[in-house]
């Protein structure tokens, strides 16, 4: 499947942006990117659509589930609510099941 006429935002190490482009798409995966005027085969439009890589959170608290929206009104919340309560409640089993819990959710 090759679809055309969109702007691709690439995660390369240069951030490159391919405007008028087309992907070529294979078993599900991308196998091409190239420019529009490079390509002489039949395309799926995607005219005045952007392609971006999906967004990656590498920060995440997914442990800390159990915890969340209580004493959000606390000043000082964290200092206060949470890091006691964490060092307090948090063990291994908890971690996994907040975890677990908070990936199925995201």
């Amino acid at each position: 499947m090759i679809l055309g006429k969109l702007t691709i935002l690439t995660m390369d190490d240069d951030k490159h942006i391919y405007e008028d482009a087309y992907l070529r798409i294979e078993q599900g995966e991308i196998v091409e990117i190239g420019s529009m005027a490079s390509l002489k085969e039949e395309y799926i439009s995607m005219e005045g659509k952007i392609c971006l890589p999906g967004l990656i959170n590498m920060h995440t608290h997914l442990g800390l589930w159990a915890f969340r929206s209580l004493a959000e009104d606390m000043p000082d919340r964290l200092r206060k609510f949470l890091l006691p309560n964490e060092r307090r409640y948090m063990h291994s089993d908890l971690l996994f099941h907040s975890t677990r819990l908070a990936a199925y959710e995201s």
